[in-house]
């Protein structure tokens, strides 16, 4: 039984519009009535898809009726007109409830080339939200499928789902690359991370790191898709003292296989990794989200961080700050007194941006303090005729 459905405040549909390099694939025409009879959490709507052409799927779009409440999102393959597998790892949604045309974007789009595709919507409670359906007479793309039952097509109506795709025939522009540039690996290390964000409307095939330690011989490793946009893969431990060369690649899935690469130039233009012996005490994530100063007037301003090493007693041998441009400022080295910065163990040394966003100082031999026992601080000192210029790099990790 089908129930007529109306929006609470008497306004109309929202339609959520295509972006540019968007189509959609939509069976459905506006929402008009729901199933009261099927309220069994596990419940699933599905609505399978069939792509014009080789394409990417970015986003779907679903209408629920009579309340708010959370839902879970499916990707499946298709098997013989019927949900296959998941595509990716099912999503748990806020549904609306309000006859709104709902657009959910997924962590990175799903390569489904030309094949069929199913998006479904399970119930985790017994709604609502209900899933909306249209009045306008079925297409037999629509089913659904209650706990230990099997799948049962929709005859007479469609569900309010869609499908956002890229379409990527046409598709030339090779993906994009975004990396943080890693400059410093330690001997303690067993290897060095390298992550990007990679994204492409077509989506990611493949993405690889090629490194090489003579910039002429270049080995690849292959990287794995972490998460949504995020790509990583492991260098190998290499010598102290030594210098990696290094660049990412990579190629979508259109048919022309786009390749870009970062930095651009790649073999010809490599970021270099320097391996120094020890390891680094860090408490950040390397990626800025703001650049802080104390002040643009003058009053000894510093920023100071507290240190603890995992083991005693330690050698400090340099340091590091993310900067945002090359004003020259100084570091010291001090110890600990009562939870705030005191007495000077060494320094002052000026340093400066001199690698990518870092300004790296190596202590010279004969400065390098030796800790015993107990917490000692890094203090960042703005120079009198440059108090508000570098700003120091901050994250939200």
């Amino acid at each position: 039984m089908a129930i007529s459905l109306y929006s609470s405040d008497g306004t109309d549909i929202v339609e959520t519009p295509c972006e540019i390099t968007e189509d959609i694939i939509a069976y459905d025409d506006n929402p008009s009535v729901y199933l009261p009879n099927l309220v069994e959490p596990g419940t699933l709507f599905d609505v399978r898809f069939t792509p014009l052409e080789a394409c990417s799927l970015v986003a779907v779009e679903i209408v629920t009726y009579l309340g708010s409440g959370n839902g879970i999102i499916h990707i499946f393959a298709d098997s013989a007109g019927t949900p296959g597998g998941d595509l990716i790892a099912p999503m748990i949604e806020t549904l609306w409830g309000n006859l709104t045309r709902q657009r959910i974007n997924l962590p990175s789009p799903i390569n489904v080339n030309n094949s069929d595709f199913h998006i479904a919507v399970e119930y985790t409670q017994a709604p609502p939200p209900y899933a909306a359906l249209d009045n306008n007479g079925g297409t037999g793309r629509s089913s659904y499928k209650v706990p230990g039952g099997e799948w049962t097509i929709i005859t007479t109506h469609d569900l309010n789902i869609r499908a956002y795709v890229n379409y990527y025939t046409n598709d030339n522009d090779p993906p994009v690359i975004e990396c943080l540039p890693r400059v410093l690996g330690f001997s303690a290390e067993q290897s060095y991370e390298i992550t990007a964000e990679i994204t492409d409307i077509s989506g990611v095939m493949l993405a690889s790191v090629f490194y090489s330690i003579d910039s002429l011989n270049y080995v690849e490793i292959v990287m794995a898709n972490i998460t949504g946009d995020t790509w990583s893969a492991e260098i190998p431990s290499q010598p102290i003292g030594s210098t990696v060369y290094y660049y990412v690649s990579a190629t979508d899935n259109s048919q022309n296989q786009n390749t870009g690469m970062f930095p651009e130039g790649g073999p010809d233009n490599p970021f270099t990794l320097q391996i120094v012996d020890g390891y680094e005490i860090a408490y950040d994530d390397g990626t800025p989200e703001s650049f802080w100063i104390v002040g643009s007037a003058w009053d000894n301003n510093k920023f100071a961080l507290r240190l603890t090493s995992d083991e005693y007693p330690v050698k400090i041998t340099g340091a590091r700050v993310m900067v945002d441009d090359a004003t020259p400022f100084n570091i010291t080295i001090n110890e600990d007194n009562a939870g705030v910065p005191g007495a000077l163990i060494t320094g002052p040394f000026e340093v400066f941006r001199n690698a990518e966003d870092w300004a790296i100082l190596f202590i010279p031999e004969g400065q390098q303090p030796q800790i015993s026992t107990g917490d000692f601080w890094l203090v960042f000192h703005w120079r009198i005729n440059s108090p508000g210029s570098p700003g120091v790099g901050i994250d939200t990790f």
